[in-house]
């Protein structure tokens, strides 16, 4: 896969990347991309980097809430759905690390990967007081969405 250089081949990348599964070969790519970060191409590029890695978190947390639907308490489809999650909270982290971006935004970019990943971790905790089996609570316990950088 060829390393995008300019804003063109960035916005077809990111669409890529986007809608496709899980691939090392796209951070390969956008790490060893460059952009000339201009003032009129920064803001766009910054944004539109924002909308990839939103649009991938945003549709990681459908997949899950329709497979926590469909797992009806079963524990071993449980345990799937959340480590898929974190597959791919810790891919777009990675993405947002490998960007040619300033170091500021590059920390944005992450920390807000970060955050959400904390916030569905706590939010999950938070349904899990009703379980009184324990094992949601131990499952989102053990895997710790939030921790991305291991």
């Amino acid at each position: 896969m060829r390393s995008p250089v300019n804003y063109l081949e960035w916005t077809k990348l990111f669409a890529e990347i986007q809608n496709a599964p899980r691939d090392e070969a796209y951070i390969e790519a956008v790490a060893g991309g460059t952009i000339s970060f201009t003032s009129g191409v920064a803001e766009r590029f910054v944004k539109a980097s924002s909308d990839m890695i939103t649009g991938r978190i945003n549709h990681a947390q459908d997949a899950f809430q329709k497979q926590m639907r469909n797992a009806r308490g079963a524990l071993g489809t449980l345990g799937n759905a959340l480590t898929g999650l974190k597959k791919e909270y810790r891919y777009a982290y990675q993405l947002a690390l490998a960007l040619p971006i300033p170091e500021p935004y590059h920390r944005q970019l992450a920390d807000a990967v970060l955050k959400q990943a904390a916030q569905t971790e706590s939010s999950l905790m938070d349904s899990a007081k009703g379980d009184r089996t324990g094992h949601l609570t131990s499952l989102v316990r053990n895997l710790h969405l939030s921790k991305l950088d291991a």
